[in-house]
């Protein structure tokens, strides 16, 4: 019983209430074997009873579908067999009739098999083999009966539709409406004629005959109606149609798509012609919309070249104008930017014109581009308004504000408040440009404000450290070369400023060698300040007598910075006697980079000192920032050996 259900429920070509239908006959005869087997008494009667309920469960079958599918197939052509000997039989028709009818029920057999056959289930196979049958079933076989009943039926809705045409024609006058009606006799002979012939008639064959001459006899009696005088109409139109599509199409100016254009201008008169003329309910509206359509179609301009280049140039030369009084008005414009602008549309205009008058210049396809491109550079030229030349302005200084800001932010040399204040100064100069273009009143003041504004900006100097060491080197050089032309306008004598010099020197000396050794600006800002602030710290004393040299030499000696004590600096530089008298006539010396400057003074046999001129180290520009490291290197060796050498030398002095 198992394996019978497992194969009822395994089928996939049976429907579930079919499978429920199976499993139930198998239950059955499962139940009757097991009643059996209970009601034995004897091994015997147990396995006869086991083996005929084996059996009758085997019975239960599962249809395949390929049999229902031939027992449908079957069933077809069954039904259109029986169909063509119904058809043969029926003596009322004709052999074509009769081939006819037979061709249809095989059509229906055809479809009903195909479908048959395309079936994945038993029930679709059943259900398209019912459908086919029914439909084989209902090709009907007129009797000779009805085909006269119907012959006649079509007699007397032919003598009904000319009665009811004769009748309803509005655009019939009186007399033509008397004449139809003097027909009604033989209209009305026409259909009896007609009935008599159909009801003659021994098949159906002769019945249609019968039937197809009466109805062409009735409507074989014309008048003038309504549908005859559209059509006439209709015609016209179609005629004057064609006439101006044969005007267009041999117009040699024109380009394909141009022609299609005019002809379809031309063909959509035609259409409105042709409606107006189909709702037209009288001859003579008819009439009239036949004669306006002709004559609109008629109107059609087909242009010729000299026709379309003057109006081609027309519409250029309007636009132009347009556009010149347009410039004029713009009163943001100085009378230099309208003449420009105005020059600009004048020579768009001109070449186009050129373009057009042009002999080489043929079709109007040529004209008509040349005209449009002209009107649209004409239309698009841009007339700046104040308020988008001050946009763009206002733009292009916030461009070059962020781009400067992004270049101080990228400055690994510079700390924090360095970029800072590098930065405020931009917004100031960014603001300055703001207000002076939101300001101004013409285009050329705008202009002028966004240029200034811009190298403003761009002159803020975002230092390097090689600059700013330059910077601060020739700060430097600045201070020395002060204090020692302060030095030199001194009332002392020549070895005073010797040692004087000598001092500077080597503060000077010692401060470039700690600026060249910096690695960021602020290192480089905090010992060229310190430097500078010792150089100018150093005390000129009163000139004293020649017999206390040695004394004045010693109070005046050991300024050298220490830029790690300024209060000691202070102290020191306090405590000598100083004067600021300035002499009217200054010598400028200037100091060598030597490693030892006071072996520039040379003294005379009575001891005098003598100052021999050297040159002071000059920084020059910022292209020459390597030369000026460079020096700057030499001037730190120079500053450690004065540690050593100037030390001992003043020692000697003493």
């Amino acid at each position: 019983m198992k394996n019978k259900k497992d194969e009822i429920n395994n089928a996939t070509n049976i429907s579930s209430e079919e499978k429920t239908d199976l499993i139930k006959q198998a239950t059955e005869a499962a139940n009757i074997a097991k009643d059996n087997i209970n009601n034995a008494t004897t091994n015997s009667e147990v396995e006869t009873a086991q083996v005929d309920g084996e059996k009758a469960i085997a019975d239960v079958t599962v249809p395949g579908l390929s049999d229902i599918k031939k027992e449908s197939i079957d069933l077809i052509n069954k039904a259109l067999n029986e169909k063509q000997d119904e058809i043969n039989n029926a003596s009322n028709l004709s052999q074509d009739e009769k081939q006819e009818l037979i061709d249809q029920a095989k059509k229906i057999a055809t479809e009903a098999i195909n479908e048959i056959n395309n079936a994945q289930t038993n029930d679709e196979a059943k259900e398209a083999a019912d459908t086919g049958v029914k439909n084989i079933e209902n090709v009907s076989i007129p009797s000779i009966e009805d085909a006269k009943k119907n012959a006649t039926q079509a007699i007397d809705d032919a003598l009904n539709s000319k009665k009811n045409e004769i009748n309803n024609a509005s655009n019939l006058t009186d007399s033509e409406k008397t004449d139809l009606i003097n027909q009604a006799t033989e209209i009305a002979k026409a259909a009896k004629d007609a009935k008599d012939a159909i009801n003659s008639a021994t098949t159906n064959t002769a019945v249609e005959a019968a039937e197809d001459k009466g109805v062409a006899d009735i409507n074989n009696i014309h008048f003038t109606n309504l549908d005859d005088s559209k059509k006439a109409a209709n015609s016209a139109i179609e005629d004057a149609l064609n006439t101006k599509k044969d005007e267009i199409n041999n117009a040699s100016n024109l380009s394909d798509s141009e022609k299609a254009k005019l002809i379809n201008q031309a063909t959509e008169i035609a259409k409105a012609a042709k409606d107006a003329i189909n709702n037209a309910t009288t001859n003579s509206a008819v009439t009239a919309a036949e004669n306006k359509g002709i004559e609109d179609i008629a109107n059609v301009n087909v242009p010729s070249l000299t026709e379309t280049k003057q109006a081609a140039i027309d519409a250029i030369k309007q636009v132009q104008n347009a556009k010149n009084s347009q410039i004029e008005e713009a009163k943001n414009l100085s009378a230099d930017e309208q003449k420009n602008l105005i020059d600009q549309v004048n020579k768009i205009a001109q070449d186009a014109i050129n373009k057009l008058n042009d002999p080489a210049t043929t079709t109007n396809e040529v004209i008509t581009d040349t005209r449009d491109k002209a009107i649209d550079q004409i239309t698009n030229l841009f007339i700046p308004t104040l308020d988008s030349v001050q946009k763009d302005a206002q733009e292009a200084i916030n461009s070059a504000k962020e781009a400067k800001i992004d270049e101080i932010n990228k400055a690994d040399n510079l700390t924090d408040q360095m970029k800072q204040n590098l930065i405020d100064q931009v917004d100031q100069v960014a603001d300055n440009a703001t207000k002076a273009i939101n300001n101004a009143q013409t285009n050329d003041d705008v202009k002028e404000a966004e240029t200034k504004g811009l190298e403003d900006i761009n002159s803020i100097q975002v230092p390097s450290l090689v600059e700013s060491k330059d910077d601060a080197i020739k700060e430097i050089d600045d201070a020395l070369k002060k204090k020692t032309d302060e030095i030199n306008a001194a009332d002392l004598d020549q070895k005073q400023k010797d040692e004087l010099i000598s001092q500077i020197t080597d503060i000077a000396t010692e401060t470039k060698a700690k600026v060249f050794n910096a690695t960021t600006n602020a290192e480089v800002d905090a010992e060229a300040k310190a430097g500078i602030k010792a150089i100018e710290a150093v005390k000129i004393p009163a000139r004293i007598a020649d017999n206390s040299n040695a004394e004045s030499h010693n109070s005046s000696t050991n300024v050298t910075p220490d830029h790690n004590n300024e209060e000691n600096n202070n102290a020191q530089n306090t405590n000598q006697v100083s004067t600021n008298t300035e002499s009217e006539s200054k010598e400028q010396t200037v100091i060598t980079n030597s490693v030892q400057p006071k072996r520039n003074a040379v003294r005379h046999k009575n001891g005098a000192p003598v100052t021999k001129k050297a040159t002071l180290p000059q920084t020059g520009k910022k292209d020459n920032s390597n030369l000026t490291l460079a020096g700057a290197a030499l001037l730190g060796l120079a500053g450690v050996f004065s540690l050593f050498g100037l030390g001992d030398k003043r020692k000697k002095n003493k």
